[in-house]
């Protein structure tokens, strides 16, 4: 008969550990970096060339040379600008989710009290630390 209090206590632990353990992760943060960076650029590429490759099959159709061929190609590059913003945007979007879970896991297993929000006096500055959207810390000053 074990107390529920150390059994509580035990699997907020075994989480705080499993959460501070970088090989418990899916993927590696810098793998996933550059798997984006590669989608992105294949997808701009690809974009770019079906674009050109329209505009000159439909020049060599109608003979209208070069007309097609450049106003595919520049749709071409629309579309791939297009696609890296969605793309960017959805990258963007998963990792807040991921971090905000991360979060929530954290959060429960430190107390529930608020804490006050620390400030630090440097070189006769009022400087407090707060976090932006990308969870980083950074200094704002804070003059009244």
């Amino acid at each position: 008969m074990s107390d529920p209090k150390f059994d509580d206590f035990k699997h907020r632990l075994e989480a705080a550990q499993n959460a501070q353990n970088p090989k418990a992760r899916s993927r590696p943060i810098s793998a996933s970096g550059m798997g984006a960076g590669m989608r992105i650029a294949i997808d701009f590429v690809v974009a770019v060339v079906v674009g050109f490759a329209l505009g000159l099959g439909l020049d060599r159709l109608l003979g209208t040379k070069p007309w097609f061929m450049l106003v595919f190609f520049f749709f071409g590059i629309a579309a791939a600008f297009r696609n890296a913003v969605r793309t960017a945007n959805r990258l963007d979007a998963e990792a807040k989710a991921r971090r905000a879970t991360e979060k929530g896991q954290q959060g429960a297993l430190v107390s529930t009290e608020p804490e006050a929000p620390s400030t630090q006096n440097s070189n006769s500055q009022n400087l407090a630390w707060s976090e932006d959207d990308e969870d980083e810390p950074w200094i704002h000053d804070t003059k009244d």
